[in-house]
């Protein structure tokens, strides 16, 4: 239903919405110039600066029926291509990685919302499962993976070119 927002497929932090060290995101990673994309077609509900996303966007999409918001914190400094109000469509870029407000390097921080964005972010879920699956990946000929210690569905995943959501069928 939604696109990744990046074609970085490194996460260097993932949601976990519990326990002391709350992240209602995933953070994608990776040096160099990374366009960042709107993840479907929505509309800009804000794009700023803010002290702890640093450059950011937010869209709100109407899908099905369904009301949902993205956040796309920490672009690069002056990267921000659209404005409040803009119409964007799915994989339009929006914007460059980049590393400010409350950042300790170079990532998109991401946040997908059933409803919309708030404070408290009581609307966020993992966006992982909600990323739409590459139907190559999910046809490719079965291989057998004995799980190690350490081992993330993630890194299974992208090792063998396949998703989250075909590992865990």
């Amino acid at each position: 239903m939604f696109s990744k927002p990046t074609s970085v497929t490194y996460i260097s932090n993932g949601f976990h919405s519990t326990g002391k060290d709350k992240h209602f995101g995933v953070d994608f990673a990776e040096n160099g110039i990374n366009a960042i994309r709107a993840s479907a077609d929505g509309t800009v509900t804000r794009s700023y600066y803010s002290a702890s996303y640093g450059e950011c966007i937010m869209i709100l999409h109407q899908i099905s029926g369904q009301e949902y918001e993205t956040v796309y914190a920490h672009l690069k400094s002056g990267s921000r291509k659209v404005k409040v109000g803009d119409s964007v469509k799915k994989g339009q870029v929006i914007g460059i990685m980049g590393s400010t407000g409350d950042s300790t390097g170079q990532h998109l921080h991401f946040e997908l919302h059933v409803g919309r964005w708030n404070v408290l972010k009581s609307n966020a879920v993992n966006p992982l499962p909600y990323f739409e699956t590459d139907t190559k990946a999910t046809t490719s000929n079965n291989k057998e993976y004995i799980v190690k210690a350490g081992d993330t569905l993630y890194q299974i995943s992208r090792k063998y070119n396949t998703t989250i959501k075909v590992l865990s069928a």
